[in-house]
């Protein structure tokens, strides 16, 4: 995950936590495999934990949001379907957020496909979702190891956190450039039913 820490936005008392983590129980890390919880004790499992893993960055909020849903989701599931339900793996890949889920039925595919859509119009590094004059949706993706950038986060990341215009050098122009061609993409997601694609647009991030 992300490693540019900053500081956690959506925190919880420990009372609150352990509430969170007693009702909805896939929140605790377990081995994929047998299912065992990876930590013995509950202060770990409060520190360490499905709602906490993405604490500082910047795909914190939306990350939080996505589990607000799918709370709502897993509350509709049957008993024997919740017992075995768990978060296999969170992470970033090709400039989105994935989740995986051991369970998934259309309105939770819908969730997980809206997060990944979501997050690649959204600063890896501050959460920022920024838009140009036209109120296109606008963000800067490296190339190579592919992650989404706000311009100033983008300017940072490529030339070491120093960047000025006395120090600007022609590669770093041209770089920004380069990563500009993204910014007339309309935000969108790609919906999935019965061998069938139907392609939704959206004006705002936040119809979630």
């Amino acid at each position: 995950m992300n490693g540019n820490t900053k500081e956690i936005k959506y925190t919880l008392a420990r009372e609150e936590m352990i509430e969170l983590l007693e009702k909805y129980p896939f929140l605790v890390y377990r081995n994929i495999y047998s299912g065992e919880k990876t930590h013995d004790t509950l202060d770990e499992d409060i520190e360490y934990n499905e709602w906490t893993s993405w604490d500082g960055s910047g795909w914190e909020h939306i990350w939080k949001r996505y589990l607000t849903y799918l709370f709502i989701e897993y509350d509709k599931l049957n008993e024997k379907i919740k017992k075995d339900f768990m978060i296999f793996e969170t992470k970033e890949k090709y400039g989105s957020f994935r989740c995986y889920t051991s369970f998934g039925n259309k309105e939770i595919f819908e969730l997980e496909n809206k997060l990944g859509m979501i997050s690649k119009w959204t600063c890896i590094r501050c959460g920022k979702q920024p838009k140009n004059s036209k109120g296109q949706h606008i963000i800067w993706r490296t190339t190579g190891w592919i992650c989404p950038y706000c311009k100033e986060c983008f300017k940072k990341e490529i030339s070491g956190n120093d960047w000025s215009k006395k120090k600007e050098r022609k590669w770093q122009k041209d770089m920004l450039q380069e990563c500009k061609e993204v910014k007339k993409r309309d935000f969108a997601m790609l919906h999935y039913d019965y061998n069938t694609e139907t392609r939704i647009s959206y004006g705002d991030l936040w119809d979630f």
